[in-house]
């Protein structure tokens, strides 16, 4: 389908390159014999000037321009049959007055041009944009799933008399990770401007949810606080990047210390800012090196500096890890 629309606007370009020929001979044998033309020749003229844009607009580059200069050569002697000359620099300037005409049609032609490719590059852009969007989702929300059914695996091969419990554990977390997945796919299906993407992924709502999974393991001690009434003021975006925050925290988490002294997960309203804070304490033994792919806190800081907020992650002084946001958000009160 492709290939055959190359092939018109090739045959378009063809096809007005053969009629400036006939034209511009025309023009020239009306010229030389000086005999004069009527109203036609005003609609030839209109007639080669459409060409020449819809050929600029449409047409390859290579075929445009050749094209293009033969249809504007012969526009421009077109006035040759209504004007008679005397001279053969009258004849020029002539000429070059009334090619004025398809040097304008080609560069509208040329503009319509830009704008079509600078549309398609928009949403190419917005695409790629919302592919991103998509895959920190995976990371973020489907990951978290998936480490916490291997977490659950691991407590059913070593705790005796726990393999039910466990399993029924691993059974509402693959529950949990199809309905993220089916998420995602539909905001694939979307193609608008991400939001689709944000409106489907977990918030500040979800937060004792997200903990209580979390928990379910039983190898880490972990609390949350979240100051009341918070949820319903904060915009949906900042609410959702909270959530990122602590299912990215716990994560971690669960990869690196999973023998950890214990984990606290706090959001509280600061002035104009709402604060997130996930903490951990040192484990029994050392970190764990897990396989990672570090995009889960790159996307995070540039997640939260895009809102106009801050965002810090590293180890604490007495041992342990934490990861700290702070966001603007305009619908909090001045005291918090």
């Amino acid at each position: 389908m492709v290939l055959g629309l190359c092939q018109v606007r090739r045959w378009v370009a063809l096809i007005l390159a053969v009629i400036a020929l006939v034209s511009a001979s025309v023009s020239v044998v009306h010229g030389y014999r000086g005999g004069g033309a009527g109203a036609w020749s005003y609609i030839e003229t209109l007639a080669l000037l459409l060409m020449v844009m819809v050929v600029a607009r449409n047409s390859p580059v290579r075929h445009a321009t050749a094209a293009g200069l033969v249809g504007g050569l012969a526009e421009s002697l077109l006035i040759l049959r209504l004007v008679p000359a005397s001279s053969l620099l009258e004849a020029a300037g002539l000429c070059a007055f009334w090619g004025l005409g398809a040097v304008g049609a080609a560069a509208i032609g040329t503009h319509l041009r830009w704008l079509d490719s600078e549309r398609v590059r928009s949403v190419t852009d917005a695409r790629r944009g919302q592919r991103l969007v998509l895959a920190r989702d995976l990371h973020d929300f489907i990951a978290h799933d998936l480490g916490e059914m291997v977490i659950q695996a691991q407590v059913g091969q070593v705790a005796p008399g726990r393999e039910g419990e466990a399993l029924r554990h691993i059974e509402l977390i693959g529950q949990r990770a199809l309905a993220s997945l089916s998420a995602t796919v539909r905001a694939l299906h979307e193609l608008d401007d991400g939001s689709g993407a944000d409106a489907a992924a977990p918030d500040l709502g979800d937060l004792p949810r997200i903990v209580e999974g979390f928990a379910a393991a039983g190898t880490v001690p972990v609390t949350l606080h979240v100051e009341p009434g918070l949820e319903g003021r904060l915009p949906r975006r900042v609410s959702t990047t909270v959530a990122r925050i602590v299912i990215e925290a716990l994560s971690n988490v669960r990869r690196h210390m999973p023998d950890a002294e214990f984990a606290e997960v706090k959001v509280v309203g600061d002035g104009q800012n709402v604060v997130a804070s996930v903490i951990n304490g040192p484990g029994r033994r050392a970190p764990v090196s897990a396989p990672t792919t570090r995009v889960g806190l790159v996307a995070l800081e540039e997640r939260v500096r895009s809102l106009g907020g801050r965002f810090t992650a590293g180890p604490r002084a007495h041992g342990g890890w934490q990861m700290v946001a702070e966001i603007p958000a305009d619908t909090l009160p001045a005291d918090g």
